[in-house]
C-alpha cells in the first residue's frame, strides 16, 4: 500500500534520533559487568570486545528488556518535535528496528508518548532487531516526506 502525500508528515527513526539508545545500552551493559574496551566505536562488538553474534544477542536482550521503556530522549529532540507539532502542525511516523516482541513494542510506545506526548505520532512501525528499514519506507516513496 502506497502512502498518500502529506506536507506535514515527518518519518523518523527512534534510536539515535529521538531516544538516546546508546547511553541506555552502555549503562545496561555496565550493570551486567561488561567493560568498554573502545568507548568511541558505535559497533557494540568492538566497543565491548565480543564477537558479532554475541553482541547481537545482547542488543536483542536489551531491546526486549524492561529498560527499553525508560530510554532518555536524545539531546533537544523533545523540544523540537513538540515545536514542529504545536507550531507547525507536523505529525510523525516512527519507524524503528527494535523487536517483534509485542511487549517491547508497547514499552517503546509508552516511553515515546511519555516524553513526546500522546497523539504526536500517527503511526508506529516496529521491525525486528537490526532490521533494514528500506521495505518499511517503500510505501512513502515519492511522497516527499522527510526521513530523519
Amino acid at each position: 500500500m502506497k502512502y498518500e502525500y502529506s506536507d506535514n508528515l515527518i518519518l523518523t527513526d527512534c534510536d539515535g534520533v529521538l531516544m538516546n539508545w546508546e547511553y541506555a545500552f552502555i549503562t545496561w551493559m555496565t550493570r551486567k559487568g561488561f567493560e568498554q574496551i573502545n568507548s568511541t566505536d558505535y559497533d557494540v562488538g568492538k566497543r565491548f570486545g565480543m564477537e558479532k553474534e554475541e553482541s547481537r544477542k545482547y542488543v536483542r536482550m536489551f531491546n526486549e528488556s524492561a529498560a527499553i521503556g525508560f530510554l532518555p530522549p536524545l539531546r533537544d529532540a523533545v523540544y523540537y518535535m513538540k515545536r514542529l507539532n504545536m507550531l507547525h502542525g507536523y505529525r510523525f511516523h516512527c519507524i524503528t528496528s527494535l523487536s517483534v516482541n509485542k511487549y517491547a513494542q508497547r514499552l517503546r510506545t509508552q516511553n515515546l508518548e511519555l516524553l513526546f506526548g500522546e497523539g504526536i505520532f500517527d503511526e508506529y512501525v516496529y521491525l525486528g532487531c537490526g532490521a533494514d528499514k528500506t521495505e518499511a519506507l517503500a510505501k512513502y516513496e515519492d511522497t516527499e516526506c522527510y526521513w530523519i
